[in-house]
């Protein structure tokens, strides 16, 4: 499972305290990641898709947050339609 998270994923999924400062950077390099991704990138979508998830249960940081996470949610699912191995 850790191959596809983190270290700092992982303290998001065991509850550890995470500042909305480190959310931000998360959300502004996934934002800048993403959309550039194919479906046979070297990490797959799935660790995409693990990275931004993780993100859901501190989303509320920031006010934008939910939304911001929704849309890179929604982009990763476009890349999987669009993917022939999918």
């Amino acid at each position: 499972m850790s191959e596809f998270y983190t270290p700092r994923d992982l303290d998001i999924l065991h509850g550890r305290n995470v500042s909305h400062h480190q959310l931000e950077k998360d959300l502004t390099h996934l934002e800048r990641v993403v959309p550039q991704l194919v479906a046979d990138s070297a990490l797959g979508l799935v660790y995409w898709h693990r990275r931004i998830a993780v993100l859901k249960t501190e989303q509320t940081l920031l006010p934008d947050g939910a939304r911001r996470v929704m849309r890179l949610l929604s982009i990763l699912d476009q890349i999987k339609k669009k993917s022939p191995y999918t």
